[in-house]
C-alpha cells in the first residue's frame, strides 16, 4: 500500500469499484476527533470529505487514484454476496419515508446488507434487502426496532438460484430487467455440448418464462449436526424430508454421539428448519 493524498494538489478521485469520479474538498486524519491536515501519507488512518449522495458507492475495500493512473485494487478484498432476500414494509403507508431513512442508516454501517425498492399489490410499496444468512437478517430486524423504533412487515425469506435458459439470445432478450447477468461460463454438465451461460435470479419476478427455462441451480450448504444417539433417528428423517444427502455418518464417545455431515439444499433451512432441529432433541 503506497501513495499520498494532498488536497492542494487532487482535486478529484476515481473510485476503482464504483468507476465514479468524486470532488473531493477536505483531507484529514483521525486522532481520534477528524482532523483537517489537506494531506494523507502512507500509513496514516484518516478521511476525505467529497460529494459521494449514495451510501451504496461507499464500498468497504475500495481503492480511490487519481483519474489517469494505473494502479491495481487493494488485494484479499471481496464485495460480501447476499445469499437470503426479504422484502420489509411499513406496517402504515405514511411510515416510509421514515423507514426508508431507517433502512439508509443501518446499510451505512453495514455495507453487506444489498437493498433495492420493490412494490407488492398487497403490501404497497417497500424494500428488498439482501442478507448473509438468517442471523444476519434477525440482527438487522432489531436493530430497525431498537435503534429507530420502527416495526416493519418483513417477508417470507426466499435465495438465490441460477437459471440458464434455452439458448443465449433467448436469455438476453427475455430476461427480465433487473436479473444480474453472471459474467463466467457454468461448471455442469451441458448435453449439447455448449458453453451455459447462467443468470442469477433473488426475485420470483425476475424468472423467465416457464418455456425458455433449461435448468435451474440452487446454493446447497454443507451442515454438520452433532447430537446424542437416541436423536439421531429423527434428525436424520428430518434432513430427509429437507432434501438432504448424508455425506458421513461417525459415532464419537463410545457410541453415545453422532456426528452427522449432510449436504442440505439452503431454501430448505430458512424456514423453520432450526425449530424443527430443536425440537427434534
Amino acid at each position: 500500500m503506497s501513495g499520498v493524498l494532498d488536497n492542494d494538489n487532487v482535486k478529484q478521485l476515481m473510485s476503482f469499484h464504483m468507476r465514479k469520479r468524486y470532488e473531493i474538498y477536505q483531507v484529514g486524519i483521525v486522532q481520534p476527533d477528524l482532523v483537517q491536515t489537506g494531506l494523507l501519507t502512507q500509513g496514516q488512518v484518516g478521511y476525505f470529505l467529497s460529494n459521494m449522495k449514495s451510501v451504496s458507492d461507499a464500498q468497504v475495500g475500495d481503492t480511490f487514484f487519481k483519474e489517469g493512473a494505473k494502479v491495481q485494487p487493494f488485494p484479499g478484498y471481496k464485495t460480501p454476496q447476499a445469499v437470503v432476500f426479504a422484502g420489509i414494509y411499513p406496517e402504515d403507508p405514511d411510515d416510509y419515508e421514515d423507514l426508508e431513512k431507517a433502512l439508509t442508516k443501518l446499510c451505512l454501517t453495514d455495507g453487506s446488507v444489498d437493498m433495492s425498492y420493490e412494490s407488492s399489490a398487497a403490501l404497497g410499496s417497500g424494500f428488498r434487502c439482501g442478507f448473509l444468512g438468517m442471523l444476519h437478517m434477525d440482527v438487522f430486524r432489531i436493530r430497525l426496532k431498537d435503534e429507530h423504533s420502527i416495526s416493519a412487515i418483513i417477508t417470507q425469506p426466499s435465495v438465490s438460484y441460477l437459471v440458464r435458459t434455452v439458448n443465449a439470445k433467448l436469455e438476453k432478450r427475455d430476461m427480465p430487467r433487473g436479473a444480474e447477468q453472471l459474467q463466467m461460463q457454468a461448471d455442469v454438465d451441458d448435453p449439447d455440448g455448449e458453453n451455459a451461460l447462467l443468470r442469477r435470479v433473488d426475485n420470483p419476478t425476475e424468472a423467465p418464462a416457464t418455456e425458455l427455462i433449461s435448468y435451474w441451480k440452487e446454493a446447497l450448504v454443507s451442515a454438520t449436526i452433532i447430537t446424542p444417539r437416541e436423536f439421531s433417528r429423527e434428525i436424520k428423517k428430518l434432513c430427509e424430508n429437507r432434501r438432504g444427502m448424508c455425506k458421513r455418518e461417525e459415532f464419537m464417545s463410545n457410541g453415545k454421539v453422532v456426528n452427522l455431515q449432510y449436504e442440505l439444499p439452503l431454501s430448505e433451512l430458512i424456514s423453520d428448519f432450526f425449530d424443527q432441529l430443536k425440537s427434534q432433541s
